[in-house]
């Protein structure tokens, strides 16, 4: 697996995959992402900010299908402000909009993203991380517990209630350590 910058030449990949996963999500009875969110403007804005990544299957030594996706930026949801989190004065990192492919399950793709944006935010100067995800989710909630995630209270976004997570970065070595509290 190998994990990539996206730019605007990525869209209809990006698109694509969205729309892959959000019809694996449909049929397991998880109503978070539809027509109108994310949608193709959302996916080009991430793509022209710089914040998309996007996680490639290698076959034969070279990048194969665009396997999964995440943004990575500062920008935090006004409801973000009702949350009690640990950190208060710091710079967090946001991830938005983890997807994985429904025929890539299971491969550690998430986790390998998530590990990505660790190190990235380490990288440059985040002090910690945070995220929200749908509390109708099982997988993404059993992720984000399972890698050391802080659950620090709900907001609630148009498709409902949403857990919102924290992790707190630790400086030090090339990336910086995770503190798991």
């Amino acid at each position: 697996m190998e994990i990539k910058d996206l730019d605007p030449a990525f869209l209809p990949s990006v698109t694509a995959l969205f729309a892959r996963v959000v019809a694996h999500m449909r049929a397991a009875g998880i109503d978070q992402w539809d027509e109108i969110y994310p949608d193709a403007a959302v996916l080009e804005a991430d793509l022209r900010s710089g914040a998309a990544f996007g996680l490639f299957a290698v076959e034969n030594g070279l990048p194969g299908e665009l396997r999964a996706y995440v943004t990575l930026n500062g920008e935090q949801d006004a409801a973000y402000g009702t949350v009690p989190w640990s950190e208060q004065n710091g710079r967090p990192l946001v991830i938005h909009r983890l997807c994985v492919d429904p025929v890539f399950r299971g491969k550690g793709a998430a986790k390998r993203l998530v590990a990505f944006a660790e190190a990235h935010a380490a990288r440059f100067g985040h002090t910690s991380i945070r995220l929200d995800a749908f509390s109708l989710n099982p997988a993404a909630l059993s992720l984000y517990d399972s890698l050391g995630y802080d659950w620090r209270g709900e907001v609630t976004f148009r498709k409902g209630l949403f857990r919102c997570y924290e992790k707190i970065l630790e400086p030090g070595g090339a990336f910086g350590a995770v503190r798991f509290s």
